[in-house]
């Protein structure tokens, strides 16, 4: 997927737009392009970060400083195959962590968006 300039991500307000979280909600690659794509459409780029930890994971570090804007990217996160693989634990202030182990790094995957479920199921 190819990742769109930054200035495309985010509406006059600094808030993601439409195209933008779609982008988070439909990608499909691999769970470092995922990471890329992240840094564009995050409000403050380097709140999210990367640590090759010693236990064979990278480590992906979301803080959302409270920001509506990233909220609705966690929520998209939260609604897609990256999180449902990949979370680890979230974190009052806003920290969202995930692990994805390094040899799945560079691997593709589908991240699609789960389907909404009718009321009354």
């Amino acid at each position: 997927m190819t990742v769109e300039p930054r200035e495309m991500s985010y509406t006059n307000d600094g808030y993601p737009t439409v195209e933008g979280i779609a982008a988070v909600q439909n990608f499909s690659g691999t769970p470092h392009g995922f990471v890329e794509l992240l840094r564009e459409v995050w409000s403050h780029e380097d709140l999210v970060s990367v640590h090759d930890t010693d236990g064979g994971v990278m480590e992906i570090r979301c803080v959302t400083v409270g920001w509506s804007g990233n909220e609705e990217l966690i929520s998209a996160i939260e609604e897609s195959m990256f999180g449902l693989r990949f979370w680890e634990s979230s974190h009052r202030g806003g920290l969202h962590v995930y692990h994805v182990p390094n040899h799945l790094w560079f691997s593709p995957f589908v991240n699609q968006p789960f389907p909404p479920t009718k009321t009354g199921e």
